[in-house]
């Protein structure tokens, strides 16, 4: 790239549509059209992020230290200190038995082994009482999953166990034999030939003792966050540059596939093409299977969200690998196509800069710069892609400052516009005045090792010094001055 950039074009016309009109149009009554719109939902330091952390949710666990000592797991409340499965079951032993039967369960999945896969399984006479119907209904959830796996071109997974879950309850534990406990591992899988990092997410596995081993009876008794194969029958789409996986109907993930191409492409003229060169996009057949994937208790606010980036925190610096785009079906589909492609771009962009990060950097500067890319190339004025920012400034509320985390959450707003609009006219603001090269390297060092600190704002400021020239209150005048020029009457 060379130049400075201008999102600036000839006036709007049906091909390319206003920001507002990106949306697709319904004739009969519709929800509120979602705006164009994501969240990058492991770099929201909000209360809903927060929570999802500390559930264990599927895509936000730290990869365990394999020098770390092993938690030694706790024995049923059925279990006395005479019964032989006490002591097994608190023995780092009982761990290493528990790892090598999901070992050979992995195995037999990569090879497609069903009698494999299910030999994992506990038998019925592990179980009494109202454990048998449990038992049954595991059993059945673990076939089906063994079926709908088939079409998934895996290439890795596999159980990590890292200890023990929370104690079985007494009711649970009366319906099991003695020593058995709950098994908290780490599920990683990952998609071949979609990047090199795979997904990570908490698993609860309930075990008994089976003939001085261990068998699995449940995965109910603690976190577990679905995947889409635990929640309909999978299908796979590949195109050029991505793995499409869905629930939804086969020319939604078709039509994913595409766009998902011609994006890249659209990033890679950007940031280069140092980043995966496929990336699994998600698509689940409703915005409720949405919630779930995120390990959401319910869907509010998934409205205003088009499509969101998950990966695995890492390093402790807000750094993330694996990640995955997950599309809301509802908010994506009323979108019209240049709005799509616009969304599948931006959240492209995610991955792609995420890719080589050891840092997170500010949200206003990760949203506004996949915006940025988002809307190159789409000849959209800069009037009309500001457009939810300038009506609020016209209506007297301009903001205060760039947009903070809460700014971005769905949760605690009722309208993210303005935010995503403000974050783009800032890196926008910014290509105008250094030009386009620079901004891409401002980003590259800011999310990068080199400043000798852990806040991302503490960085992006000796980043702004070093590679710009400038500071925050540099960025905040030229903001702030290009708000006052598109707000003015014309």
């Amino acid at each position: 790239m060379a130049g400075r950039h201008s999102a600036a074009g000839p006036p709007s016309t049906p091909e390319f549509p206003r920001r507002r009109d990106l949306r697709q149009h319904h004739r009969r009554p519709a929800p509120r059209s979602p705006r164009l719109v994501t969240r990058v939902l492991t770099l929201l330091l909000s209360v809903a992020a927060l929570a999802v952390l500390a559930t264990g949710a599927s895509r936000l666990l730290e990869p365990a230290d394999p020098a770390a000592p092993v938690a030694a797991p706790a024995p049923s409340s059925a279990a006395t200190a005479t019964d032989p499965g006490d002591s097994t079951a608190g023995a780092p032993s009982a761990v290493r038995a528990v790892q090598a039967l999901l070992d050979a369960r992995a195995a037999a999945l990569l090879a497609r082994d069903g009698a494999g896969w299910r030999a994992a399984v506990a038998g019925d006479d592990s179980v009494n009482g109202p454990g048998v119907a449990a038992l049954a209904a595991y059993r059945e959830r673990t076939r089906v999953t063994f079926d709908r796996l088939e079409p998934v071109p895996l290439g890795t997974w596999h159980w990590e166990v890292t200890g023990s879950g929370p104690a079985l309850s007494a009711e649970r534990a009366q319906q099991l034999p003695a020593g058995s406990w709950v098994a908290r591992t780490t599920l990683v899988w990952s998609v071949a030939g979609a990047g090199d990092d795979p997904v990570r997410r908490q698993q609860d596995l309930t075990v008994v003792p089976r003939d001085g081993g261990w068998a699995v009876a449940d995965d109910a008794d603690g976190e577990t966050v679905p995947d889409l194969w635990d929640l309909g029958a999978v299908r796979v789409v590949t195109s050029e540059r991505a793995v499409v996986i869905g629930t939804a109907e086969r020319s939604e993930l078709d039509k994913v596939a595409r766009l998902a191409t011609t994006s890249a492409r659209s990033v890679d003229a950007v940031w280069g093409t140092a980043w995966p060169r496929a990336t699994v996009v998600e698509v689940p057949a409703d915005q409720q299977q949405m919630a779930r994937l995120l390990g959401r208790d319910d869907d509010a606010g998934l409205e205003q969200i088009a499509a969101v980036t998950t990966g695995e925190l890492v390093g402790g610096r807000g750094a993330t690998r694996g990640d995955h785009v997950v599309v809301n079906p509802r908010g994506f589909g009323q979108l019209a196509a240049l709005g799509q492609e616009v969304v599948l771009t931006h959240e492209l962009t995610h991955v792609a800069t995420r890719s080589g990060a050891t840092r997170a950097v500010p949200l206003w500067l990760s949203e506004g710069f996949a915006d940025w890319v988002g809307y190159r190339g789409t000849r959209l004025s800069r009037q009309d892609v500001a457009a939810d920012l300038l009506t609020q400034v016209r209506a007297g509320r301009p903001p205060r400052a760039l947009p903070t985390s809460d700014d971005f959450d769905p949760t605690k707003t009722s309208d993210v516009g303005p935010a995503y609009s403000s974050a783009w006219l800032a890196v926008e603001a910014l290509a105008q005045r250094y030009g386009d090269d620079r901004v891409v390297a401002l980003y590259r060092t800011a999310s990068r090792e080199g400043a000798a600190t852990d806040d991302p704002d503490a960085a992006l400021d000796a980043s702004l010094a070093s590679v710009l020239g400038t500071d925050r209150a540099g960025v905040d005048a030229l903001w702030r001055a290009e708000i006052a020029q598109l707000a003015a009457p014309r």
